[in-house]
């Protein structure tokens, strides 16, 4: 009966489920709020939100993720949040100061003592509590935070973004042959950072180490989305280029071997015959057989085809004019026939 009890109140207990760990920030400085409760407070650029400037609270178990805006809200409802901090604790007494579609700064109490309780509403386990002591501090870190966040997004942040391409381009240009992102992290962890450098301008900030440790996966994506559309354009180069000399055009200079006898073909001006002049009332004479008399006597004795004289001229005509060449057959083999009765 007593083990029965017993496990049902272990069943009962609480089960700590830690949030998924912050990303790592470019240029991280850190302040501490309280260091034997381990409370901590950094300000870097995040990788995972396009290197904007943020502020990581750190506990021992839990954190949040602010932005400079939601910072200078915070700070600047200070005031009313060390005046209710600084009285008497209330059972079941709560108020929220501040609310947004992500993050929420209330307060309560919690062991007897009035907190604040800054959480992230889109992530579950992502919230800390802040007591007395810890909001003084922060109120005495006020100016060196801002400072920071200022330096950080005006000088820091353009300089990281720069180097931040450059390492992409360097990564595209010379590993095109990756196909995704998990095969891009390995080749970029397994450069050293020298060569990395010596393919980037010179600058007295230097965040080649750290963006290769802390944004491995922000590089290797951004690569991947550089690569792809150029593959897509040299294919499709390629295969424009093909179809093209497969269906060249056909201009007196290439011709294709399917496209039967090369008479048909369409001839430049250049090489163009001279179409004879007649009247349509005396069609052209295409065929000449008939030789004269004398040469005619001349050649009695010899073969009797040596004696024909046969001609054919045929006119610069298009395809259309079969009619007419098949009329000009007839009257070839006709005239023919009429020779060789006369020579005989």
């Amino acid at each position: 009966m007593a083990g029965s009890i017993v496990n049902n109140i272990a069943a009962r207990s609480y089960k700590y489920i830690a949030p998924t760990p912050p990303s790592n920030l470019i240029d991280s400085t850190t302040f501490t709020i309280d260091f034997a409760a381990r409370k901590f407070i950094s300000v870097g650029l995040d990788p995972a939100d396009q290197f904007n400037v943020v502020a990581h609270i750190i506990t021992p178990s839990r954190y949040v993720s602010l932005p400079v805006d939601f910072m200078r809200r915070i700070f600047s409802l200070m005031g009313n949040i060390l005046s209710f901090i600084l009285e008497k604790p209330a059972k079941y007494k709560r108020n929220i100061y501040l609310e947004t579609d992500c993050t929420r700064v209330s307060s309560m109490v919690y062991r007897g003592e009035n907190v604040l309780v800054i959480e992230e509403t889109n992530q579950d386990g992502c919230r800390v509590l802040l007591n007395r002591a810890d909001l003084i501090t922060l109120q005495y870190l006020e100016w060196a935070i801002f400072e920071l966040m200022v330096r950080k997004s005006s000088f820091v942040r353009p300089t990281v973004m720069q180097q931040f391409n450059e390492m992409c381009d360097y990564f595209k240009n010379n590993f095109k042959r990756v196909e995704n992102v998990e095969e891009m992290a390995i080749t970029i962890k397994n450069i050293h950072d020298d060569l990395i450098s010596s393919h980037i301008s010179k600058n007295s900030w230097n965040f080649v180490s750290q963006l290769k440790l802390f944004a491995t996966t922000q590089l290797a994506e951004q690569c991947i989305m550089k690569i792809e559309p150029e593959v897509y354009n040299e294919n499709l180069l390629i295969l424009t280029q093909s179809l093209t000399l497969s269906f060249a055009a056909i201009d007196g200079r290439a011709v294709e071997q399917n496209d039967g006898p090369t008479f048909f073909d369409h001839q430049s001006p250049q090489t163009a015959l001279p179409i004879p002049s007649y009247s349509p009332m005396s069609p052209p004479n295409y065929l000449s057989i008939s030789p004269p008399m004398s040469q005619r006597k001349r050649n009695a004795g010899s073969n009797p085809y040596v004696a024909m004289h046969m001609s054919l001229k045929f006119s610069n005509t298009s395809a259309n004019s079969n009619t007419s060449l098949l009329s000009a057959f007839h009257r070839q083999h006709t005239q023919f026939v009429i020779g060789i009765n006369n020579f005989i």
